[in-house]
């Protein structure tokens, strides 16, 4: 059984989310799409695809 996506952001993101100095925290897919977020809740890339972090770890 899946969890819901409250339980998952929850489990997720619980402490890390609120940590100090820490801006936001992604979860792309394979395609580089932004599945889950915290923090940055007006985030206007909703793809890292193009990026080299992102070539980096394919």
């Amino acid at each position: 059984m899946a969890a819901s996506p409250h339980v998952r952001k929850a489990a997720l993101f619980d402490k890390a989310a609120s940590a100090t100095y820490l801006g936001s925290i992604l979860v792309l897919n394979a395609e580089g799409k932004v599945t889950l977020k915290a923090g940055a809740e007006s985030l206007v890339d909703d793809s890292f695809s193009d990026r080299d972090f992102f070539k980096a770890h394919q």
